[in-house]
């Protein structure tokens, strides 16, 4: 998948300071996704879940940008201290946060904040999958 309006390139050393953060590698899928797209907005706006299907906006960039996704796991975190182990990578067009679970009980885990209602939405089993359900609602 190719995102437009990506931010600069990362390296695989910017995804050190994430993975001391969470004390957890990240799943290969991940590494390799941002390694080739650091942030942006898909040609798709839906992504099929294994229940439901969500909408999408975008993908949150590594280290470069506005409000990277380090600045907003360590936001989420203090103002959601119930969200640890949880990695922002993603928003729907609500401004909810698409998750990945670095946990180890549920590790790689795809998860939708819903942040009105201070809970996760299960979304679906891994990044692969989420990746391959996303497409274009017309």
């Amino acid at each position: 998948m190719r995102l437009d309006d990506s931010e600069s390139p990362i390296s695989r050393g910017d995804l050190a300071p994430i993975e001391r953060m969470y004390e957890a590698a990240l799943p290969t899928a991940v590494t390799e996704f941002y390694l080739a797209n650091n942030g942006g907005y898909p040609a798709g706006n839906r992504v099929r879940g294994d229940e439901f299907i969500f909408s999408i906006n975008g993908f949150h960039p590594i280290k470069h940008g506005a409000l990277p996704i380090e600045q907003l796991a360590r936001d989420y975190l203090e103002s959601t201290p119930s969200l640890a182990g949880m990695l922002p990578f993603a928003y729907d067009d609500g401004g909810n946060g698409f998750m990945l679970s670095l946990r180890s009980h549920d590790r790689g885990h795809i998860y939708l904040w819903l942040h009105q209602e201070d809970r996760l939405m299960s979304v679906c089993r891994d990044f692969d999958t989420f990746l391959a359900g996303v497409y274009l609602d017309e």
